[in-house]
């Protein structure tokens, strides 16, 4: 379980340091639409990999860097909606 948070807590802190510095002159609506595309892209990766969780297979794997890549989409599009 503590595994699971960190996995989810690095890449948000990650994305919230690289939004930061990187979209300084950029508005929220941007901000948000490459929120929404990076979302997108999570679950295209979430659907290659099958959608089910099976932890002796390449599916895992799939399913996890989708998961964090959605979690990285979501950060930006609530850092684009409070900025």
């Amino acid at each position: 379980m503590g595994l699971l948070i960190v996995i989810m807590i690095i890449p948000i802190l990650i994305t919230i340091v690289i939004l930061d510095k990187c979209t300084k002159n950029n508005t929220s609506w941007q901000i948000m639409l490459i929120g929404v595309e990076i979302t997108i892209l999570g679950v295209a990766v979430i659907a290659m990999g099958g959608g089910g969780f099976d932890a002796t297979s390449d599916v895992f794997y799939f399913n996890l860097t989708g998961f964090v890549i959605m979690l990285i989409g979501f950060t930006a599009s609530i850092y684009g909606f409070k900025k």
